[in-house]
């Protein structure tokens, strides 16, 4: 977990929960000029977790008593956890490294995972003014979860994926309303980790060679 605040003064993001009672982890925000981190609240079974643009709201996929991994929001951050109204996505079977994330207008979360098949799914926020649908059906499935960044626009995003079994990772840009794929690089080296920019026009990444 790791974000920037919408005012770009504050980083949030998960590390040791120095409460030794309580889970291991925990979500923080810190200036970002510095100084001491700020404990938001403490994090139990989480698989994977963003926190909105705004700041005030944290979406975490996470596991229950029963055994499955469920979605659930806490808004404002250090609410207790309310489960996502859906049960679409609900799974006690979860493969490789999911991935949650919000839009920058932080209207939707994209949701990424393998429940024994690659799925994407793209989640109205808050819930209930639409349904959770799946999207990027035209992204290739190579049995591991693609890295995922938004741009700006709060509808395409980059992703590290294969064009081909055994192929090196590079960018492709997906359209989460439509069924573009755009291969964005293409290398012999794998390019991991896309960030863009606030106005879209560079991308940094990871590149392993």
């Amino acid at each position: 977990l790791y974000g920037w605040s919408t005012d770009s003064r504050r980083i949030f993001f998960s590390g040791d929960n120095p409460e030794k009672s309580g889970p291991k982890r925990a979500v923080f925000s810190v200036a970002a000029v510095g100084g001491d981190p700020e404990l938001l609240m403490a994090l139990d079974s989480v698989v994977t977790a963003d926190v909105s643009p705004d700041g005030k709201t944290l979406a975490v996929y996470k596991s229950d008593a029963d055994g499955y991994r469920r979605i659930s929001i806490s808004s404002p951050i250090g609410s207790p956890f309310q489960p996502y109204p859906s049960a679409k996505f609900s799974t006690k079977l979860s493969i490789n490294a999911p991935l949650l994330g919000f839009s920058p207008d932080g209207k939707k979360l994209l949701f990424l995972l393998n429940d024994g098949i690659e799925k994407r799914w793209l989640l109205p926020y808050p819930a209930g003014k639409e349904e959770p649908k799946e999207v990027l059906s035209s992204l290739p499935s190579f049995g591991y979860t693609p890295v995922f960044a938004w741009f700006p626009d709060s509808r395409h995003v980059v992703l590290s994926l294969p064009a081909h079994l055994g192929d090196p990772s590079n960018l492709w840009v997906a359209d989460t309303a439509g069924q573009s794929l755009r291969r964005l690089t293409s290398t012999t080296s794998n390019q991991n980790f896309p960030a863009v920019s606030p106005d879209g026009q560079r991308i940094l990444y990871q590149e392993n060679t």
